[in-house]
């Protein structure tokens, strides 16, 4: 499918998932496996757009499970008669594009399906919220979000380390873990097709200096480890290869004002060489080097060993 700047093409979207009845089986049969009781749940399903909200609310409809569709079309008596309807259990979903985001309460709903990507972590959260709220019959919430094989520009890692918290893990580590450091009550569960997709999308993504920026900002909001090299990319599960195709570490720092000065001449040429030397796996080699770039080292008594090390240092370089 497509991508733009904003993400993915809305149009193409609503093409795929209203044409899909398979996919509304799937998400009833879900629904089924994961629910305490299929007659008695109150859900907030969010849709890519109006007719992908109509098509849900007949489709779920058309199996007995009473529903029905909101969005900017539906007047303030229609969405205040949905949300009254929902509360005495005369239906048991809402399918709504962005009108639940933010500012409308409905604290019986139990349940969230996430019916479409969200590039926005912003309305991610928000729309998680609608079913955060307490009520008093509610024993817990059900938060479904039907994960398919996603553009390589889409980012999963954005949700699941805003649900995690601080932490000193990288996502993988999670991921593959299976979240042990949720908070108490809260669990994540990846059906085995969703985490191969998502663990594949994560070591694909395609960043830019933009998204690095942000992620180099906000390390410490996320991660309870220092800012280094290392942890940057093992925490946010960033290929090394393509990072050093591109980037510098340094730079970053320099241009997110973590670190005060950045002077490369050359750095072309620069970029070439770290992404050579990344790959050096000698740890003799990797400390001399290091010797050699603090100027610890004495270049007029240099021990054979070493000089051929300079050599090997001198050609990655």
């Amino acid at each position: 499918m497509r991508w733009s700047r904003v993400g993915y093409d809305i149009s193409q979207l609503e093409n795929v998932y209203r044409k899909s009845n398979q996919r509304v089986q799937v998400v009833l049969d879900t629904m089924d496996r994961y629910l305490k009781n299929m007659s008695t749940f109150k859900a907030l399903g969010f849709c890519v757009s109006i007719k992908h909200a109509n098509f849900m609310a007949d489709s779920f409809n058309k199996v007995s499970i009473l529903a029905i569709a909101l969005h900017s079309d539906s007047s303030i008596e229609d969405r205040n008669k949905a949300k009254a309807k929902l509360q005495k259990d005369e239906i048991n979903c809402i399918f709504t594009v962005d009108l639940f985001n933010e500012g409308v309460d409905i604290p019986d709903i139990d349940t969230v399906l996430f019916l479409r990507p969200t590039e926005s972590l912003t309305i991610f959260i928000q729309q998680l919220g609608r079913g955060l709220r307490l009520s008093e019959d509610k024993e817990a919430l059900t938060v479904l979000d039907f994960v398919g094989q996603a553009h390589v520009n889409y980012d999963f890692s954005f949700k699941l380390r805003a649900l995690i918290g601080k932490t000193r893990r990288g996502i993988k580590e999670e991921i593959n873990d299976d979240f042990p450091n949720m908070p108490a009550g809260c669990h994540i569960k990846l059906e085995k097709m969703a985490k191969e997709y998502i663990l594949n999308n994560i070591q694909s993504s395609i960043f830019n200096v933009n998204d690095l920026r942000k992620m180099v900002n906000n390390f410490t909001n996320i991660f309870s480890n220092s800012l280094n090299l290392n942890n940057f990319l093992e925490n946010y599960g960033l290929n090394r290869d393509r990072f050093y195709s591109r980037y510098s570490f340094y730079e970053l720092l320099f241009q997110t004002g973590k670190k005060k000065e950045y002077q490369v001449k050359n750095k072309k040429e620069l970029i070439q060489s770290l992404r050579r030397f990344s790959r050096v796996d000698s740890k003799r080699l990797l400390d001399f080097s290091e010797r050699l770039l603090t100027e610890s080292l004495n270049l007029s008594l240099l021990n054979k060993n070493e000089i051929i090390m300079m050599g090997m240092f001198h050609y990655t370089v």
